[in-house]
């Protein structure tokens, strides 16, 4: 197998692990591994042949494989169009890989509970919880994200369900523990996600790069839950734990 190998850069480490030092390798078949040239950080390998469903040949796929965690996340390896969800076009925040989904991912997720991930994107975290053994459920707005999800899972041996859905949709049925990667970036997701999250599950766990709207969501959720807060290991990104029920 031949492969095209361009050379490693340095980038702003706020963006996340995958760029801080990684090579792309174009291969003429499945994907290869390389070394990265900075031990723990991530490879990303481009993936010929691969098109991302829904999008013809135009954008590729290409393998994002997170050292630290052990895992290989598929995303689009090009610009990609705006979400046609209902009447609206969402943009497609979805296809990078945030520091939040990073730290989310990270963390010692409970063998055997019941787990739903809600604005999934590429869907780490999800990934990270099914190999610890959870029942997972990835959801996102996106039908593409999800397949990629999917693919990701696939890939990576294992075994999750992943849907397009909204986090406000009725038909969700009560886990026992929901995630949400970098979700409060906006004034709506506040609201709905303080409507939704209750009925949802009895504990969440929220990662977050201090978003403006942060601190309102917590001083909200605090009148339902018990919140306790945390750095991760990635720099300005921390954990809000919200349990229900808890003194």
């Amino acid at each position: 197998m031949h492969a095209l190998v361009s050379g490693a850069g340095i980038a702003d480490p706020a963006l996340g692990y995958r760029l801080h030092a990684h090579r792309r390798v174009v291969l003429a078949g499945d994907a290869a591994h390389c070394a990265s040239p900075v031990s723990g950080m991530s490879t990303t390998l481009a993936l010929a042949g691969a098109p991302l469903t829904g999008h013809g040949d135009d954008v590729g796929v290409e393998l994002v494989e997170e050292r630290r965690l052990g895992l290989g996340v598929l995303r689009p390896a090009g610009e990609v169009p705006f979400d046609e969800v209902g009447d609206e076009l969402l943009p497609p925040h979805w296809a990078e890989l945030w520091p939040s989904a990073l730290a989310l991912a990270a963390e010692p997720f409970p063998a055997g509970a019941r787990v739903l991930e809600i604005g999934c994107g590429l869907g780490l975290p999800a990934l990270a919880a099914a190999r610890a053994g959870a029942d997972v459920l990835a959801t996102d707005l996106s039908a593409t994200a999800v397949d990629l999800v999917r693919r990701s899972a696939d890939r990576n041996g294992l075994d999750l369900r992943a849907e397009a859905r909204s986090w406000s949709d009725p038909a969700l049925e009560p886990v026992d523990l929901v995630l949400g990667a970098d979700l409060l970036y906006g004034h709506r997701n506040v609201v709905e996600l303080l409507e939704v999250l209750p009925p949802l599950a009895p504990e969440v766990w929220l990662t977050d790069p201090g978003r403006p709207l942060a601190p309102e969501f917590l001083a909200a959720a605090r009148t339902t839950w018990t919140v306790t807060s945390r750095p991760t290991g990635q720099e300005g990104v921390a954990l809000h734990r919200l349990v229900r029920g808890s003194t």
